[in-house]
């Protein structure tokens, strides 16, 4: 516990482990701790959540793929991010020199200050945009988050919707239920991207669950192509982030982008 991201993951001052603040050690990526072993121990701990910035990463490199791929005119383009936490995959493109198409990012998230300490990042960064980016955040409880359907009804039929830390917490018959809502809510040919832990040899369960009593629901490959099992989707494609902790499933829905 003299490291800090240990200490921080494992005390819990929001209720939960794997906070908004947990991800920003590891995306901060710097020393913490007041002796040398505190700073020895918060290293390992950032090694171990190298997961964290990976899959952000490739959440931002899939946001900018799908701006550019549509037409740099027409109205703004709503990307959705369910349970956003710090979003700095959002605060990265937003630091773009360019971002093509007018973009609305929707932050959806239960924790408050997550949302309050993003808004405040990001900003400065859309007045900088010239008006052809937005963000907005949407304050919700966790029951609500996963009502997706009901929550969606607060947005425009979004073109893209990504979810990089909810699925962990949730059996599969549950998320299954949310993928299919998810789905649904998506426009003609939008994207959906999901993010879980992948249940392989090299897992870091051991460090998570037995040292900072983070518990997460760690998939296979078959166990993610099962979350869509069953959808009227064109594409379904099953894919690891540079760590190979994380899956992604990537789904596409039918019809013609707009």
């Amino acid at each position: 516990l003299d490291g800090a991201i240990w200490r921080r993951s494992y005390e819990n001052p929001l209720g939960y482990p794997g906070d908004f603040e947990v991800m920003n050690y590891v995306y901060r990526w710097r020393p913490e701790g007041s002796t040398s072993f505190g700073r020895l121990v918060h290293r390992l701990g950032l090694d171990v959540g190298e997961f964290i910035a990976s899959r952000m990463i490739a959440v931002q490199h899939e946001i900018t793929r799908e701006i550019a791929s549509r037409p740099a005119s027409g109205e703004p383009m709503l990307i959705a991010n369910l349970g956003a936490g710090p979003a700095q995959e959002v605060v990265n493109v937003l630091q773009m020199p360019q971002l093509g198409r007018p973009v609305t990012f929707a932050l959806i998230d239960q924790d408050l200050e997550a949302l309050s300490t993003t808004y405040e990042r990001t900003y400065p960064l859309t007045q900088r945009a010239d008006s052809r980016a937005e963000v907005r955040c949407l304050h919700v409880s966790f029951t609500e988050l996963l009502r997706s359907g009901s929550l969606f009804r607060r947005l425009q039929p979004p073109e893209m919707i990504y979810s990089i830390g909810l699925l962990d917490y949730l059996p599969q018959r549950r998320a299954r239920r949310l993928i299919a809502d998810l789905v649904e809510q998506l426009k003609p040919g939008g994207k959906l991207m999901v993010a879980n832990m992948r249940d392989w040899p090299g897992s870091i369960m051991w460090p998570l669950e037995y040292i900072a009593d983070w518990s997460l629901v760690y998939r296979t490959e078959n166990d993610m192509y099962d979350l869509a099992d069953g959808l009227d989707v064109e594409s379904a494609e099953v894919t690891t982030d540079e760590t190979k902790q994380v899956y992604f499933l990537t789904l596409r829905k039918r019809g013609a982008p707009n």
